[in-house]
Parts: structure tokens; C-alpha cells; sequence
């Protein structure tokens, strides 16, 4: 009688929970590094890692002060508190990251109440614990896997090396007995290697031969017995929920169990009805498993494998079924595994599915076995997230250069307007302002990319009709594309209205058509097309950030020399380009993607090399129908008398507007903040009111108007702004009503928009 494969069996379990509680671990170490260990943020990662594992486990999280964070399970835990628990303590009290079995206990959270084994690990920082996370695997889950193992063994059970039971399944009148014996011997040091045996005589006189297996690493034993009388039986098999279960870890075991037995009892069993368990096993494993022969021959596969990967693999070499292994640089590694007979693992990806599979090598002297698992949704969570993450620094980096660059920009070109106006024309000093304003002008623009990149930029969507845009963008596609390529547009019939901000897409049609150009330096076709388009959930599950529904779809596609997939995966990134230096910024198709992403569309490019490039816009549909365009309103240079108050917390913007609004026949006052405004308000008349969004003193513009407006009913209010992420602008809309002057801005730009505002 062994506890070998009882033990190897345990171990393997207790390994698949520990990388599933790893991959826990990781991604509350990463939100705790980023500030975001909240119960909602902590209760999201564990109630996906309990949809996606392959056991019913359940999932905690417990801060450094033992008090639980969020479970996969329950919302609602605050002020449980787990402190009193062993492995809670063992991990506190540990100096780095381990494994830790905890006792037996009961559930504190959730109904009904249920035995556990808790399995834990730590995530600390620089040392320093900032959580501990568990497994709760139950007790009869356990006990359901020993019911599963046939007769021969009727006690089986794992204990803790200091003697405690975690679970067991024995007959009434041998349980204690074959307990206490080995806990006896763990307690008295019973070494770890190999194998370890005692008979043990019951009351009755009947003699129990009791054997163990200790599991090093996670500091348990699992033991067996069985009677005299038992011990010579066979060892029959059936098709269980343990290979299920435990996947590649019980169809080891069951090899294993079947090797040994069939050498004790070779007329118990025929090999057809073990060769029948192992394919019904087989296929009764959800995830692809398949044995390769020492020639790396597919020899057999389940029918999991034949369905998501291949159906006609049988006879084919494994590297020719997976030449992503080799794309990898992975076949040395499975070759050295087979060497060695040491089980390897690697993730692969195959492009043609668009599948990610985590694979592991399991080499037996005769071939060996792969097992396959199918990660393709955690890949594209963790991406989701690491995405998320890089957007919201890029943003949060343009936001604060847009703040300070637009302010310095505005008083530039300000003063270059004034130095050009002074100046004779034809002058070097007027050649030089005007070449001066054009840098400034692009630089502006270069700010507002980087406002684009990182969705921040402030969009003004209305319905607007994609066919009339461009059809009136045509005249001007027409000169920035040479005469050597074509331009055919195709526009559908009774399209429908998008909900975008017009100047914007007018901007993402001429970055792509310049883009185009420079694919097609011999000249080529230039279409534009548009359709109604209806995404689906299907879809919206195979692309990150996409919503169901109806979209006015913008296909914009050229015949230039086309991109690779390499090219593909990075083309969104900011200041990533093919062209050569000083031909482009590697910003164009980032702002596209900013303003498509920031107005709830999708975008997505479809290219192979030498056979051009489509890139498709898919606009989210209007829910009103297109309104009336509003009538130009004639502005003057100089057209107003009206008294102005100017809140600007910047010493240069705050003196040049006073200066430019003054130059437009205003009278003029002038604050740095919020406390000081409401002071000039309340002793003087002011008509309109012109305040920056960002102001110190803990008071913004948009909360400044709010106040001025409940004793100064008729005040007229315009915000000036570089960047603003809150106070007028949400989900990357401007608030309705909002009059906002986007700094850097030209004296024409704030004479139409006071002019505009007092005359309403």
C-alpha cells in the first residue's frame, strides 16, 4: 500500500489553488501600488478570479489590521474581523511571502456558515504588509474527492504537521484510531521523504494498515488506510469528478494509481476497461488536453481540444499545431523539459483564433501530456486594466502641461498679434511675427493632441449628419492629396446622425488622409465610406471598451503598401510611427483614438502588408435627429461698453486679458481668485463675468458662477480654460450651457464669444 499518489494528488490541487490565488495576489498587489485598494475595486478582482477558477472556491481579502476588505462572494463585510485567525497571524508575524494552510474553521461571511480550509499568501510592499488573501476551500469539497476514490481506501484524510485534522472520510470505528497515529507520529517528527506505515489494531481486533506521505511545502501529510482484509483488492478506476476537478493534476494521479495497482493485481482489470476510463476522463475535462508520442505526434486528443483549437491535429507534430511555441522561442524549453522530465509551463498565443492558451508539458517515459487552458479573458482584463492605467497617467501628464503651456501660449500669441499689428507690413518685424505666430499655432495645436491622446480635450457633441461632413470636407481632402490619388466617396442611404463633436471628426478624416498619402507615395485610392452598423454583444466581448448598439459607421481605406500585425498592435500608441524622422509627430492616429474612445465609439484598423489599410470609425448613433445650424453672429473688433470682471490666478494671462478686453471697449476689473471676485461683485456692477476654471483658494470658476449667480440674476458668465477635467466638463462632454474659450486664445476669438454671451 503507498500514500504516494494520494499525496502527489493533494499537491497538485493545492498547486492549482496557489496559482489562481497568485494571480489574486498579483492583481491586489497592483491595485494597492496604484491607490486603488478599495472593497469595490478588491471585491471585482476576486469575484472574477471565483468565476474563472476551475474548483468552487471562494476568495478574501484582509488588511494588515486583520480586518476583511472585500470578498469574491459577499458585498457587504465591513467590520468583520479575521485577526484571531492562525494564518492571519502567521503572515503578519512572517518576514516574507509564503504558502500558509490555515486550520479548519467555520465561514464569517456568507450564509450558511461552512467548514474551510483557508489557503493564504501575503502582498507587501518594500516589506511592509498591505493585505492577505485567501482560498476558502470547503471541507466537503475535499471530502467529495476522497468519496471519489474507489473502495480500496476507505480512510483517507490530510492533517497539519502539528496533528491538527483538516479533513477526512473514514468509517466510524477506525476514524480515531488511524487519526491519532498519525498525529502521534507528526507530532514525534516523522521525517519527509518517502513513504511511511503502521499498522494500528482496533478494539475489536481488527488490524488497519495506516501509510503517509508528507507534502514538505505546505507543511500537511496525507494518510490512508485500509483493513487486512482490503489490502490485497484491487485498485479499480472509474470516471470520476477528481480528473474533472483537478484537470491534469487527477489524470496523473489516476495514471499513477492505475501503474502501481496493475502490478499488485494484473486479473483484477483488464486494460480495455482502463484504457475506457482514461478516454472517458478525458473527455470529460472542459479545457483541450492531449498526449504527443516521443516524436512530438499528436497521439490523442479530448474532444475540448478538437473543438477550440483543431479537429484534424491527430498524426500532426505539436509544433506544427502550435508555431506560436516557436514564434516564442518555447520548443528548446519543452525539449529540455522532455530531457529532464520535469514539467514546463508557457503561454502562447495563436493569432488566426485570436486565442490566448496557458500551456503546461507533462513528460511520461513514453510521450507526454499537454494541457491547455484557455486565458484569453483574463488576457484581455489585465490588458483592459493595464490600459486603463497608462490612459489615465498620459492623461493626467497632459492635463498638467495643457494647464501651464496654453497659459504661457495665450500671452505669446497675445503679444506676437499685437507686435504684428503695430508693425509696417512688409517689414522684417512683421515677417518675423507672423512666423513666430505659426509656431505658436502649432504648438497650440500639438497641445490639444496631447489633450486628444489622453481624452481629456473638451467635446461639444451634437447630431450631426456624417454624409454632408464629407461631402463638405471633400473640396479640402482634395488639396492636401496630390493629383495622383483618386478620392471615391460612398455614403449611405437614410444615414443615421452621429453624436460627435463635427470639428473633431473633421480633424480624425484629415489625419487619416494624410496618413493615407504617405502610405501611397505612387499615388493610389483614397475611399470614404459610411453605413449603418449594429455591434453586437458578441463583439463587444472580443474588443475592450466597446457597448452594444447602434453606430454611424466611417470606413476610411486607402491602397497603400499596408501595415503588419506587429505594426497593428502598437499603431495607437502616442509618438509611435513608421515614418522617418521629422515626417511625423506618432501622434495622429492616438488622437483619433482619443476622440473616438472619449465620445463612446470604437476604432479599429483592418491592414495586411502590400494590401492597404481600412480604418474604421464607428460613431455612437444620435438620439435626437439633426437640429437647425445655429446663424453666424457678426462680432465687431471693438463692440462693447460693458463692464467685465476677469478672475485669473496666472499674473501674465490675468494682465493680458485685462489688456485685450480692454482693447476691445470694455471696462475692465480684474481679481486672482474666487474671495476676491465675490468682493468686486458685491460693490460693483458687473455685467459679465470672465473667470478661469482652476482658481486657488479652494473655490473653482464653475463654483465661483454658481455663487455670484444666487444674488446676480442676470450675470453673464464665460469660462476660459487650457485644461479642466471636472468642474464644466464630464464623460468628456462640455456641461450644457457652458460658454467656454479655449486658451491659447486670439482677440477675435474673445470679441465673438463676449459679444455673443452679452447679446444673448
Amino acid at each position: 500500500m503507498t500514500s504516494a499518489p494520494l499525496a502527489a494528488n493533494m499537491n497538485l490541487f493545492l498547486n492549482s489553488v496557489d496559482r489562481s490565488l497568485q494571480v489574486v495576489q498579483n492583481a491586489v498587489g497592483a491595485a494597492a501600488q496604484h491607490d486603488r485598494l478599495t472593497a469595490e475595486n478588491i471585491h471585482a478582482i476576486l469575484l472574477a478570479a471565483s468565476a474563472h477558477g476551475a474548483a468552487p472556491l471562494r476568495y478574501a481579502a484582509i488588511d494588515p489590521d486583520g480586518m476583511l476588505i472585500a470578498t469574491s462572494h459577499a458585498t457587504d463585510t465591513s467590520g468583520v474581523s479575521l485577526v484571531d485567525r492562525d494564518y492571519f497571524q502567521a503572515q503578519k508575524n512572517g518576514a516574507a511571502d509564503e504558502l500558509i494552510v490555515g486550520d479548519t474553521v467555520k465561514t464569517r461571511v456568507g450564509s450558511p456558515e461552512e467548514l474551510i480550509i483557508p489557503i493564504s499568501r501575503s502582498v507587501r510592499q518594500d516589506g511592509r504588509l498591505v493585505a492577505v488573501v485567501t482560498a476558502a476551500v470547503p471541507v466537503s469539497l475535499v471530502e467529495s474527492l476522497f468519496a471519489d476514490i474507489p473502495t480500496g481506501h476507505r480512510l483517507i484524510g490530510i492533517q497539519k504537521l502539528d496533528g491538527s485534522l483538516l479533513a477526512s472520510l473514514s468509517q466510524a470505528d477506525a476514524s480515531d484510531a488511524v487519526d491519532a497515529t498519525v498525529a502521534r507520529a507528526l507530532k514525534d517528527g516523522s521525517p519527509s521523504g518517502g513513504d511511511h506505515s503502521l499498522p494500528v489494531v482496533l478494539a475489536d481486533g481488527e488490524t488497519y494498515y495506516v501509510a503517509w506521505k508528507i507534502i514538505p511545502d505546505k507543511k500537511l501529510a496525507v494518510f490512508t488506510a485500509i483493513s487486512k482484509e482490503d489490502g490485497l483488492k484491487a485498485w479499480v478506476g472509474r470516471k470520476d469528478r477528481l480528473a474533472a476537478l483537478l484537470g491534469i493534476g487527477g489524470l496523473c494521479v489516476l495514471f499513477a494509481g492505475w501503474a502501481l495497482d496493475r502490478n499488485m493485481n494484473r486479473r483484477a482489470r483488464r486494460e480495455e476497461t482502463a484504457l475506457e476510463m482514461v478516454r472517458a476522463s478525458f473527455a470529460s475535462i472542459t479545457d483541450p488536453l492531449f498526449l504527443v508520442d516521443n516524436d512530438w505526434n499528436v497521439a490523442f486528443a479530448n474532444p475540448a481540444f478538437r473543438e477550440l483549437i483543431s479537429d484534424s491535429a491527430i498524426g500532426k507534430n505539436l509544433f506544427e499545431v502550435f508555431p506560436a511555441i516557436d514564434a516564442g522561442g518555447y520548443r528548446q524549453v519543452f525539449l529540455d523539459s522532455r530531457k529532464s522530465g520535469s514539467t514546463s509551463a508557457t503561454e502562447i498565443y495563436l493569432r488566426d483564433s485570436n486565442l490566448w492558451l496557458a500551456v503546461a508539458l507533462y513528460p511520461f517515459p513514453s510521450g507526454s501530456l499537454v494541457y491547455a487552458r484557455n486565458i484569453t479573458e483574463q488576457k484581455r482584463t489585465s490588458e483592459q486594466l493595464r490600459h486603463s492605467q497608462k490612459m489615465e497617467t498620459i492623461g493626467q501628464l497632459t492635463g498638467g502641461i495643457a494647464h501651464d503651456f496654453n497659459n504661457l501660449l495665450t500671452v505669446i500669441i497675445g503679444n506676437l498679434e499685437d507686435i504684428k499689428e503695430r508693425a509696417q507690413p512688409g517689414t522684417p518685424i512683421a515677417a518675423g511675427a507672423t512666423t513666430a505666430l505659426k509656431a505658436a499655432d502649432r504648438s497650440a495645436e500639438l497641445t490639444a493632441g496631447l489633450l486628444a491622446v489622453g481624452r481629456r480635450q473638451a467635446l461639444s457633441p451634437v447630431p450631426t449628419d456624417i454624409n454632408a461632413l464629407v461631402n463638405n470636407l471633400h473640396p479640402m481632402m482634395r488639396r492636401v492629396l496630390p493629383e495622383s490619388i483618386d478620392i471615391e466617396v460612398v455614403l449611405a442611404g437614410n444615414a443615421w446622425p452621429a453624436e460627435v463633436d463635427p470639428g473633431q471628426v473633421e480633424n480624425a478624416i484629415l489625419n487619416l488622409a494624410v496618413n493615407a498619402r504617405d502610405a501611397m507615395p505612387d499615388g493610389g485610392k483614397l475611399t470614404l465610406e459610411t453605413s449603418n452598423e449594429h455591434l453586437d454583444e458578441a463583439y463587444a466581448l472580443q474588443h475592450n471598451e466597446v457597448t452594444p448598439g447602434p453606430f454611424m459607421l466611417l470606413a476610411i481605406s486607402d491602397t497603400g503598401h499596408g501595415m503588419s500585425p506587429e505594426v497593428i498592435d502598437r499603431a495607437f500608441d502616442p509618438f509611435f510611427t513608421t515614418k522617418p524622422e521629422g515626417k511625423g509627430s506618432g501622434l495622429g492616429l492616438s488622437m483619433v483614438q482619443g476622440f473616438i474612445k472619449q465620445s463612446g465609439g470604437h476604432i479599429k484598423i483592418y491592414s495586411e502588408v502590400g494590401q492597404g489599410t481600412t480604418v474604421k470609425l464607428y460613431l455612437p448613433r444620435a438620439e435626437k435627429g439633426l437640429g437647425e445650424e445655429p446663424a453666424e453672429k457678426a462680432a465687431s473688433a471693438h463692440c462693447g461698453s460693458e463692464t467685465i470682471l476677469i478672475v485669473e490666478d496666472d499674473e501674465l494671462v490675468r494682465e493680458h486679458s485685462r489688456n485685450l478686453v480692454t482693447k476691445l471697449g470694455y471696462k475692465a476689473m480684474s481679481v486672482t481668485n474666487a474671495e476676491e471676485a465675490l468682493k468686486i461683485l458685491d460693490e460693483h456692477e458687473i455685467d459679465l463675468l470672465l473667470t478661469d476654471v482652476t482658481l486657488p483658494g479652494g473655490m473653482n470658476g464653475r463654483q465661483l458662477a454658481d455663487v455670484a449667480r444666487l444674488t446676480h440674476k442676470g450675470l453673464r458668465v464665460v469660462y476660459m480654460s487650457g485644461y479642466t477635467r471636472n468642474a464644466i466638463i464630464h464623460h468628456g462632454r462640455l456641461d450644457k450651457g457652458v460658454d467656454l474659450l479655449q486658451k491659447p486664445f486670439r482677440l477675435a476669438d474673445l470679441s465673438r464669444i463676449l459679444r455673443e454671451v452679452l447679446d444673448r
